[in-house]
């Protein structure tokens, strides 16, 4: 094990792109999202967009660690000199991707906490450094933790599973990528696409084909914990008893449903299930 974290260790410092994703990737796109999406709150007329951007934009770094770095990393280990000799020693796959998951998650959590924590301090106006800290003070940080955790173990399922039927090297990124990219959208990483819920936008129907959408809700709903505009009666994502309301939208006087009862039934069990199914394919499939 320890000779594997030691492999998995020298590849990530040696490449530049990796720690640039861990480290400034966060802050600038959450700074970036934040900043194009702020609308300066003039009594009731207006919301600022990038309070509901907010929660889901803090997922997107800790989603390229897990679905691009991540399953880069275990292809390349598996191909590595050292790899091959540890091999003749009938080393466990599980050892194998047990430990490049637990490095690329510790840096996927480090990453997601770089993203939330600085960016409401540094480089902002007034007003939007407000709107972002009033997040923080309206988390329940339970939920928050627990959503994060989800997400990072769902994140990393898929990558193993990709891994483990990929045939080409060059297959890895560009999968991952490719769910990334449909996840800005479906999952809320760039648009607060919780909010077309109310209005039966074809896009809601799409979001139920993208496992990351249901970790991602958990997550919107996590940071809103306190009975606020953002959360009407303050429901918990534990409450599935209890839909998600709010009146977020042109500051309606009747909030709307955000989340229903079958909404949140579906993002407390579909992550476990998508992670099981993902996870034991992998384990059947993966070779050392």
């Amino acid at each position: 094990m320890r000779a594997i974290f030691r492999i998995i260790n020298i590849g990530y410092w040696k490449s530049v792109f990796g720690p640039a994703i861990t480290f400034i990737f966060p802050i600038l796109y959450v700074w970036i999202v934040s900043a194009t999406f702020f609308i300066k709150p003039m009594g009731n007329v207006a919301i600022s967009l990038s309070t509901l951007v907010l929660p889901n934009a803090f997922l997107l770094a800790p989603t390229v660690i897990m679905l691009v770095m991540f399953p880069q990393a275990l292809y390349e280990l598996n191909d590595s000199v050292l790899m091959k000799f540890l091999k003749a020693t009938s080393i466990r796959k599980t050892t194998v991707l047990f430990t490049s998951f637990l490095y690329y998650a510790v840096l996927a959590l480090i990453s997601y906490f770089i993203g939330a924590l600085m960016n409401p301090w540094i480089g902002m106006s007034a007003d939007l450094r407000a709107a972002m800290q009033q997040i923080f003070y309206d988390a329940n940080w339970g939920s928050v933790f627990y959503t994060i955790f989800i997400h990072i173990i769902l994140s990393g399922s898929i990558a193993m599973f990709v891994v483990s039927v990929a045939k080409k090297p060059i297959v890895v990124p560009l999968v991952g990528f490719s769910i990334v990219i449909a996840s800005l959208v479906l999952a809320g990483f760039i648009l607060p696409i919780e909010l077309s819920s109310w209005s039966n936008h074809p896009l809601w129907t799409l979001t139920y084909f993208d496992p990351l959408r249901y970790s991602s809700f958990l997550s919107f709903e996590s940071w809103f914990g306190k009975a606020s505009e953002f959360n009407t009666y303050q429901s918990s994502i534990f409450d599935v008893s209890t839909p998600y309301m709010a009146r977020v939208v042109s500051q309606l006087a009747i909030p709307v449903t955000i989340l229903s009862v079958p909404d949140k039934i579906a993002n407390i069990f579909a992550p476990f299930a998508f992670t099981i199914s993902f996870t034991s394919a992998a384990l059947l499939l993966y070779k050392i």
